[in-house]
């Protein structure tokens, strides 16, 4: 049993107890139909939280103090609490109890989720550090609603209580939170990455090219994949299978497209590995080589042979399926220097490691690329691995899900990997409709660990996917 409850799990308590007595909220389990593992999760830690408070009985919290130190009975909720009198001051938990009551009417249906990533950032790290960046990144609705919960809090103190003028200010300032809250979906929407350069070539009927792809409003990110063989003393090889030819020039047509992608705010990057064998590093200066191979030929360098011409890239993906799991460190560190020292603009580091956790070439495990917080997004592969996937229903990817949003070191936008048709992949395929109804896998993760969206491997199988489910994203 834990010894102490941290702040943001502590108010939801003491608050959910209280508007039980009100017969404002009454906590029920789940029918076997709604239950999920975030709620069953929630659950089990709620009782424990509830049970350790009640067994320690600390009643001098500043939430105690606020409604008037009698939180744990009937009586908090009376006259004394709402409206009345305590030693010749206003009692202020009437305002501020109705207050609270409130954030949680509005947002109930995402308390198990707020609460789900609370106490996650606890467990995980056990540090307040960790569950302050959880709580700064305002694009999450959990990270809004921890930042209300701190806010809450600090209401509640004594230290402000019976000063009018304080109070004001405070309430004034969680009113404005619970505004941009009411907002919450569209700050906190998702979006779709996607690869391109592996399934054929420009025709219409075939892959397409880069700027079709980019020009149907769909992506937010674009991989352009991949960069095959590399390390190991071998010259590094872009393979785009039949859109060009890097040797003989013709991919520096593609300078234009990237110029589309990227006025259309589109983060434009390579991926390096794939599901070949033809890569990998025996020491760490063969990672800084390739990291400065890179950033002459797709990044701010200069070179006589860009394969891109004078595009200059976003930034770099890691789909390192092979070749084992060494100095992928040592190539994104390089890669962030470089950048900086050069004033390039913000180079993005992305990963596609698969859904079983840890990934074998990626990890988090201890000296892994994921393991040394350089990725801005991750990608994570829910297909080809029937024990996270689809196959493991919807109950399985998203315990994977909560397995991986709360062991990935740094504060990653993480995405849900996804198979665009069944040609796309040997197993896995979700059909849009389902990925998207309600109750499904995607309405459950959006509340979970640091999501950002979707990403859709090849979407041009089935070129209706990525709108099917952009909306809902």
């Amino acid at each position: 049993m834990l010894k102490e409850a941290p702040s943001a799990p502590l108010a939801k308590v003491y608050l959910l107890r209280g508007l039980r007595l009100k017969g404002i909220w009454r906590k029920q389990k789940p029918t076997p139909s709604t239950q999920t593992p975030a709620k069953e999760f929630l659950l089990k830690t709620y009782e424990a939280w509830d049970t350790e408070r009640l067994r320690q009985r600390k009643t001098t919290s500043s939430l105690d103090y606020a409604f008037g130190g009698r939180f744990l009975r009937p009586s908090a909720f009376g006259t004394s609490a709402f409206g009345g009198r305590r030693k010749g001051k206003e009692n202020g938990g009437s305002l501020l109890l109705y207050i609270l009551t409130a954030i949680y009417s509005i947002f109930e249906p995402y308390s198990y989720f707020i609460d789900l990533a609370s106490e996650r950032a606890m467990i995980i790290s056990k540090t307040y550090t960790h569950k302050m960046l959880l709580c700064m990144n305002k694009k999450d609705i959990h990270g809004m609603a921890c930042m209300v919960l701190k806010v809450s809090l600090t209401i509640c103190s004594k230290e402000i209580m019976g000063n009018r003028s304080l109070e004001r200010k405070v309430l004034g300032s969680v009113l404005t939170i619970l505004v941009v809250l009411s907002a919450v979906n569209v700050s906190s929407a998702g979006q779709i990455a996607t690869y391109w350069g592996q399934l054929g070539n420009d025709d219409a009927g075939s892959e397409g090219s880069l700027a079709d792809l980019c020009s149907s409003n769909n992506y937010g990110i674009v991989m352009i994949a991949f960069l095959s063989v590399f390390g190991r003393g071998q010259t590094p090889v872009l393979n785009l299978a039949g859109h060009c030819d890097p040797p003989s020039g013709t991919c520096a047509r593609y300078a234009s497209d990237i110029a589309t992608c990227q006025s259309l705010g589109i983060k434009v990057l390579l991926s390096i590995g794939g599901e070949g064998e033809g890569y990998g590093f025996d020491s760490a200066d063969e990672a800084r080589q390739l990291a400065q191979y890179i950033w002459d030929n797709y990044l701010g360098g200069s070179n006589a042979n860009r394969p891109f011409g004078a595009a200059q890239l976003d930034g770099v993906d890691l789909d390192i399926e092979s070749g084992g799991s060494s100095y992928y460190p040592d190539l994104g560190g390089s890669l962030k220097e470089i950048a900086q020292n050069n004033n390039y603009k913000q180079l993005y580091m992305s990963a596609a490691p698969q859904c079983i956790y840890p990934d074998a070439s990626l990890g988090p495990a201890t000296g892994t690329f994921l393991d040394a917080s350089l990725a801005d997004f991750v990608f994570v592969q829910f297909y080809n691995n029937p024990r996270c996937d689809f196959l493991a229903g919807v109950s399985g990817m998203v315990s994977s899900w909560i397995q991986w949003t709360g062991n990935i070191p740094g504060t990653p936008q993480i995405f849900l990997g996804v198979p665009a048709s069944t040609d796309a992949a040997n197993n896995g395929y979700i059909e849009s409709s389902t990925l998207i109804e309600s109750g499904g896998v995607l309405e459950q993760i959006k509340m979970i660990g640091n999501y950002g969206g979707v990403m859709l491997w090849a979407p041009t199988t089935d070129r209706t996917y990525a709108s099917n489910i952009k909306a809902s994203v």
